[in-house]
């Protein structure tokens, strides 16, 4: 994929066959160095009433797609970034954060994978 501009999008294309139709945002935590990386990845349903959170494994596109774009920002010039948030909610709104610290790999396999600790009902797809 040549434009950065349109990464966002394919990477939602690969996760929204995942979402459940009532989803109402979506995040994805990705890691990356130049040997590994981590994707973690969950969002928000809401079920009868009340807003619950779901765990889901992301397609291994997806990290690609991550790689990608972390290959065709403009700041890769002078920093690659080693993680990236990414966040979409069912009304359209789109945010990624980065950052250009080096990974905590130990770190990352103590991490609950949670995105909403504010939601109490958790499940894993």
């Amino acid at each position: 994929m040549n434009d950065p501009a349109r990464i966002p999008q394919a990477i939602f294309d690969a996760v929204s066959p995942l979402l459940e139709p009532e989803w109402v945002e979506l995040i994805v935590d990705y890691s990356v160095d130049e040997t590994q990386s981590d994707m973690a990845a969950s969002y928000s349903v809401q079920k009868g009433g009340h807003l619950e959170e779901v765990a889901i494994l992301l397609p291994h596109v997806v990290d690609g797609l991550f790689r990608a774009l972390r290959d065709s920002l403009p700041d890769r010039a002078t920093q690659a970034f080693s993680a990236c948030r990414y966040r979409v909610t069912r009304s359209g709104s789109f945010e990624a954060e980065y950052s250009y610290d080096k990974v905590d790999w130990d770190g990352l396999l103590a991490r609950s994978g949670w995105n909403f600790p504010d939601i109490a009902t958790k499940r894993a797809q």
